[in-house]
């Protein structure tokens, strides 16, 4: 992971859309977030607040995805070569991996207004994701998200779609976040 976390930062166009094809089932794989997501969290939210890089919007994206985990997995091998849960590692790294999204997502909100578009849409989605700091900064949310999506968001901040419809909503909310 450390190679791929390189070429995010300083490869071309390709390397870094490799990259970061590779990080996403490296540190969010099929919605769980791994042991090694721990120490790459500082990384991603250094990239996501250096404006020259042209992948910071990416980088929001995957913080955002980091921080719906409703925990950190950790496995180890126990003594039959069988890969056990390691409830304590999971239950330290956790708050490790809450507080350092915390600090980091609170610093990059600060200076929302300055930021362009794309990167103010990346950092609503982010918000979504962190309860704690979605009063705190809810004049970027009144701002920011138009109108016909106010009900995709509320489906966002209550942790996701429950029904076709609402994953529907959630797809147009998604769109609009990336771009598209």
């Amino acid at each position: 992971m450390p190679g791929q976390l390189a070429a995010v930062l300083v490869g071309d166009d390709d390397t870094r859309d490799e990259a970061w094809w590779n990080l996403w089932g490296n540190i969010h794989h099929q919605g769980t977030i791994y042991e090694a997501t721990v120490p790459a969290v500082p990384i991603l939210l250094s990239l996501a607040a250096w404006r020259e890089h042209p992948d910071r919007a990416q980088a929001l994206w995957m913080l955002q995805e980091i921080a719906r985990a409703e925990g950190v997995y950790v496995g180890r091998y126990d003594d039959n070569d069988e890969i056990v849960s390691d409830e304590d590692a999971q239950k330290r790294l956790y708050p490790v991996l809450r507080s350092t999204l915390h600090a980091g997502a609170e610093q990059l909100l600060r200076r929302w207004r300055s930021e362009p578009e794309t990167v103010q849409r990346a950092l609503l989605w982010l918000l979504s994701a962190l309860p704690e700091l979605r009063i705190e900064h809810e004049e970027l949310v009144r701002e920011l998200l138009p109108a016909p999506l106010e009900g995709a968001w509320a489906i966002a901040i209550a942790g996701g779609p429950d029904s076709d419809e609402s994953a529907d909503e959630i797809s147009k909310l998604e769109d609009w976040v990336h771009g598209t």
